[in-house]
């Protein structure tokens, strides 16, 4: 779980296969946490008066930070790898950031397609909500 920063960056926790939550910036930054594995999840840090960093799911969902009266910057999803014969990677999500409050402004997530490698191995793209999708 991630650290709060008064006046300065809360940098977020590390979830491997599970959930990475984002650190908290007062008057500063809050840096999204990273999720590892499938169905990890880095969950977007906050920066009340700053900036939120979107989270990163490698494998999984990166969900967008949140700027209270600042800036939410989209998550990340960077999408899974599928090797060998019939293996599929499927693309990650990216939740687009949120931005409350007057001058909030919230930033489209990135969705990273999945990668196939070898004979018949596909990649499926990426999902960005509000954003961008690249496709796998």
């Amino acid at each position: 779980v991630g650290g709060t920063g008064v006046g300065g960056t809360g940098v977020g926790g590390t979830g491997v296969g599970g959930t990475g939550v984002g650190g908290t910036g007062v008057g500063g930054t809050g840096v999204g946490g990273t999720g590892v594995g499938p169905g990890g999840t880095g969950v977007g840090g906050t920066g009340v008066g700053g900036t939120g960093v979107g989270g990163t799911g490698v494998g999984g969902t990166g969900v967008g930070g949140t700027g209270v009266g600042g800036t939410g910057v989209g998550g990340t999803g960077v999408g899974g790898t599928g090797v060998g014969p019939g293996g599929t990677g499927v693309g990650g999500t990216g939740v687009g950031g949120t931005g409350v409050g007057p001058g909030g402004t919230g930033v489209g997530g990135t969705g990273v397609g999945g990668t196939g490698v070898g004979p018949g191995g596909n990649g499926v793209g990426g999902t960005g909500v509000g954003g961008t999708g690249v496709g796998g």
